[in-house]
Parts: structure tokens; C-alpha cells; sequence
């Protein structure tokens, strides 16, 4: 290989990360400022035929629980939906978070809390 051929490919695999990162960027940056309870009533409504009792859905930092997402349940019965921002890096991990986190709401009460009915509304959900 000349040297001028080794130029030329590390010139283009440093073309191609920067590249990549403005794109990773730019994803990123969209996830951000997606509308995630709109994504909840779009889950609700092809998944389970819109019978999921409404739920407010948000980003948050979780990684102190070390979970992707967490749904809670108030003494007024209405629900909240957290998804952890540093483990959610893409649209399709932040939708199956969310989609786990249906199944939560689907199947509150059951214990364990990812117990027989909670696998079968995955199993319904995610293939």
C-alpha cells in the first residue's frame, strides 16, 4: 500500500466516524424531544385495543435504580411511566421499554411483578 492510498482510507474511516457521530447526534437529539405519551396511546391503541388506563410517560434518570423504566401507581389510581434517558439510546430501545412498561399497567397487581400474566402480554406484545 502507498502512502498516499494510506492517506486516502484513514482520511475516510475519519470521514466516516465523524459521519456517523453527527448522526448518533442528531438521533439523539430527536429521542429527546419525543412526544412518549403519545408513543403510550399509539402502544395502547394497536397493542391492546385501547384498554390501558391512561398514564402520564416521561424521561427521567434511573440509573440509580439501575432499570430502563418504571411505572408507578398513586393513591388516585392513575399511573406514570418513567424512561431512563441514559439506558433508552435509540427509538426502538425507548419503545420496547415502553412497551414493557404497558405490559406493567396491563398486568398491575400480579406477583411476582413479571409473572405468568406479565410474560404473556410480552409475548403478545413484542413478536
Amino acid at each position: 500500500m502507498t502512502k498516499n492510498s494510506r492517506d486516502m482510507l484513514i482520511s475516510l474511516l475519519a470521514l466516516a466516524v465523524i459521519v456517523f457521530g453527527i448522526r448518533y447526534h442528531m438521533m439523539r437529539e430527536r429521542l429527546s424531544h419525543a412526544d412518549l405519551h403519545a408513543w403510550y396511546q399509539q402502544e395502547n391503541a394497536t397493542a391492546f385495543g385501547g384498554s390501558l388506563q391512561d398514564a402520564s410517560v416521561e424521561w427521567g434518570d434511573l440509573r440509580e435504580k439501575n432499570a430502563e423504566g418504571i411505572t408507578y401507581r398513586y393513591e388516585d389510581d392513575s399511573f406514570a411511566i418513567v424512561i431512563d434517558r441514559s439506558t433508552n439510546t435509540s427509538e426502538s430501545e425507548a419503545r420496547d421499554t415502553l412497551r414493557h412498561e404497558a405490559c406493567h399497567v396491563a398486568t398491575w397487581g400480579e406477583e411476582p411483578k413479571h409473572g405468568p400474566k406479565w410474560q404473556a402480554c410480552m409475548a403478545g406484545k413484542t413478536e
